[in-house]
């Protein structure tokens, strides 16, 4: 998956994604390297693009 971050332009292995997290209107995206990439959309963006079929999404109360 090709993406834009808030630096530059990535290519993404999608079975390399552990986790997801958001604050305001960013999205952290955790690698199994140890990498964590800020995009400037929101979580809800990329759900529409990631196999969420494999990932839990928790809602902080």
């Amino acid at each position: 998956m090709i993406v834009k971050t808030t630096e530059n332009i990535r290519l993404l292995v999608l079975k390399k994604i552990i986790s997801c997290g958001s604050e305001s209107s960013y999205t952290f995206i955790y690698t199994a390297c140890g990498e964590k990439i800020e995009f400037a959309k929101t979580i809800f963006d990329y759900e529409e693009i990631l196999d969420i079929s494999r990932l839990n999404r928790a809602h902080k109360s």
